[in-house]
C-alpha cells in the first residue's frame, strides 16, 4: 500500500493523478491496483492497494515498475500535486 496526502490546492490533481498511477500501474504489473481516496483521517488522504499471492510477486511487480521507461516520468508528473512525505507499506497475511 502507497499513502499520500493532497497537498493544498491541488484535491483534483491528486484525484485524476491517482487514478492515472492506479491505471499504469494494473497495466505494468498485471496485478489489479486499487486507488482509495479516504474520508476520514488527514484530509485529502489518498492510497493505493494491490494484492499479490507472495513476496515473490511483490518483488516481480516492483522490478517491472522501474524498468517501465514511463513510470518514473508519471510519479514526476503527478508528484507535486501531494504533499511531502509519502509512504509506502507491505502487509502480510500470516496464518
Amino acid at each position: 500500500m502507497a499513502q499520500a496526502v493532497a497537498a493544498n490546492g491541488t484535491l483534483q490533481a491528486a484525484i485524476d493523478g491517482g487514478v492515472e498511477i492506479a491505471e499504469a500501474a494494473t497495466r505494468i504489473t498485471g496485478h489489479p491496483t486499487m486507488f482509495i481516496v479516504g474520508s476520514t483521517g488527514p484530509y485529502g488522504r489518498n492510497a493505493w492497494t494491490t494484492g499479490t499471492a507472495d513476496i515473490g510477486e511483490v518483488e516481480r511487480a516492483e522490478s517491472a515498475l522501474m524498468a517501465d521507461p514511463g513510470w518514473i516520468h508519471l510519479i514526476d508528473r503527478v508528484g507535486p500535486a501531494y504533499q511531502p512525505g509519502a509512504s509506502q507499506s507491505i502487509y502480510r497475511h500470516v496464518s
